[in-house]
């Protein structure tokens, strides 16, 4: 494996296979998006854009899904689209849907690329295209029911999560971009907080699940900046930068639990009530294989990117265990975009040279070979999904 690793990385380098790789794949995904642009989630949200602007529903049908106005960008677009292309919605969906993982891929190639200092590799490429298809509990090696558990990493049924992706990523590299000059300068990086504030507020609008899942961590690592550096300002300004995020956070817990039941959260050991210890330990272990396999103290310790993502996977389990809010699996959500961060972050650093793992001969081959095992699951499920036109297969 390791042997195969090396010719990968020494081979001469060549777009081609990124460029095939990713047609390929917004092919497959672009005609999931059309084939069931009225199904699954899609259909209550669609409901929503519907009414927007221009009434073509009437209020029943609206008011069933009226707390989803509350991130609206969504469905706002899809009716830009529907109104100023004069498209049908199943072709408004499949392109804004197929834009966003296209987005979201390059969003995950250039900190893939950041994280690895590589900039012209095929293991970078693989990684970044596969990072939204790659899926864990669906194969022989893990019993399928985990999948109906949880929705999983890179769920292609839900359309706000698609849409929230390039946010997040953008939003948790701003953040630890400006901790990171913030923490080796001393200076406090005026782009980069900005950047972090305004995709912080897009992420809400599109989804609440990644600020519910990151923000907790982001302020419990500003929080231990501030003491460490004895530094006061440095956590005003990042408050400054995230209030918008936070004000419209309550605002849509406000919204949604006045014109839903979507916020009757009880506390309880496992988000499903019948799980076991066992159930809840294969779950966690079955869908971050390789993030697991590639735990660092080094990185734990040094790198900013490394350390939010795993803080955040930690908040993202807790969150999804310990909190439920009925049948709609919501606390999922954010632990699924954790576990694909995380997942990214500690591959991409694993193709560093000058990382040290303990048995990282063993033990870095190991994680790729799992992440070549979802790849593979992912693609098998795409399929499923595109011949018999149901998610829970």
């Amino acid at each position: 494996m390791k042997n195969f690793i090396t010719k990968i990385k020494d081979k001469e380098y060549s777009q081609t296979p990124f460029t095939i790789m990713l047609v390929f794949i917004s092919f497959l995904q672009g005609i999931i998006f059309y084939l069931n642009a009225e199904e699954w989630d899609y259909g209550q949200h669609n409901n929503v854009a519907r009414y927007l602007f221009v009434h073509e529903i009437k209020w029943d049908s609206f008011q069933k899904a009226k707390h989803a106005v509350v991130y609206p960008m969504y469905h706002v677009l899809v009716k830009l689209i529907h109104l100023m292309g004069k498209l049908d919605y199943h072709m408004a969906v499949a392109l804004l849907m197929l834009a966003f993982s296209v987005w979201a891929v390059y969003c995950f190639r250039s900190l893939i690329q950041t994280l690895s200092q590589k900039k012209n590799s095929y293991l970078v490429d693989i990684l970044s295209i596969f990072s939204i298809v790659f899926i864990a509990a669906r194969g022989p090696l893990t019993h399928w029911r985990y999948y109906i558990i949880m929705t999983g990493p890179n769920p292609i049924h839900n359309p706000t999560f698609i849409l929230v992706r390039p946010f997040a990523i953008i939003c948790f590299c701003y953040f630890c971009k400006f901790f990171y000059t913030f923490e080796k300068s001393k200076k406090t990086e005026l782009g980069s907080l900005i950047g972090f504030g305004a995709f912080a507020f897009l992420s809400v609008i599109a989804k609440p699940s990644f600020a519910v899942t990151f923000l907790p961590a982001m302020g419990l690592y500003t929080l231990y900046v501030m003491v460490n550096k004895k530094d006061l300002m440095v956590g005003i300004k990042t408050l400054i930068a995230v209030l918008p995020t936070v004000c419209m956070l309550f605002f849509q817990r406000h919204f949604m639990a006045s014109e839903s039941t979507m916020l009757g959260i009880d506390v309880h050991f496992g988000s499903f009530m019948d799980l076991s210890v066992i159930d809840v330990i294969m779950v966690t272990v079955a869908f971050a294989p390789a993030a697991l396999l590639l735990i660092n103290v080094n990185n734990i310790k040094n790198n900013i990117y490394y350390k939010i993502a795993l803080l955040s996977y930690i908040i993202g389990w807790l969150q999804f265990y310990f909190l439920d809010n009925g049948n709609s699996g919501d606390f999922s959500w954010g632990y699924a975009l954790s576990i694909e961060i995380l997942v990214v972050v500690s591959l991409a650093l694993s193709l560093r040279t000058d990382l040290q793992y303990k048995h990282g001969k063993i033990r870095i081959p190991l994680a790729w070979l799992c992440f070549a095992y979802q790849m593979f699951m992912g693609l098998l499920y795409l399929y499923k999904v595109y011949k018999f036109g149901d998610y829970w297969i």
